[in-house]
């Protein structure tokens, strides 16, 4: 269990122990109160335990555009590393842009994630 600060908010990014399995890991992040504010699902085996697979990042609708998934993202990829010191990869999101000007793969290059190139759909962070 982790606490993280953000703004005058204390939150809690934790393991979800009754979801995560051998090979999927899945963390979720809450309120002091114990609001679920979102989770990550990451899957160990995906490249022969050579890369982290970040398979689903999400933050409930009700708490989007808050910051809670850039904490979630940034202590998803500290957990991961702790456990294994190797890379992320996720699929690419594509230039998909939500009605309200949010752009996912812009978001996941702003924490470090690289594009592979086309005609590649992934993306990477590299364990530094």
């Amino acid at each position: 269990m982790q606490t993280i600060k953000l703004g005058s908010e204390n939150l809690t990014f934790e393991e979800i122990v009754s979801e995560s399995t051998q090979t999927t890991l899945v963390y979720g992040l809450f309120r002091d109160d114990g609001t679920h504010l979102g989770k990550s699902i990451c899957i160990s085996n995906k490249y022969n335990g050579q890369a982290w697979y970040l398979d689903n990042i999400f933050i409930f609708p009700e708490f989007e555009r808050k910051g809670y998934g850039s904490q979630l993202l940034e202590a998803t990829c500290q957990a991961l590393w702790m456990i294994k010191q190797i890379d992320i990869v996720l699929e690419r999101p594509g230039d998909t842009v939500a009605s309200d000007g949010f752009n996912r793969q812009e978001w996941y290059e702003r924490h470090g994630f690289k594009s592979s190139p086309e005609p590649l759909t992934w993306m990477i962070h590299k364990y530094e």
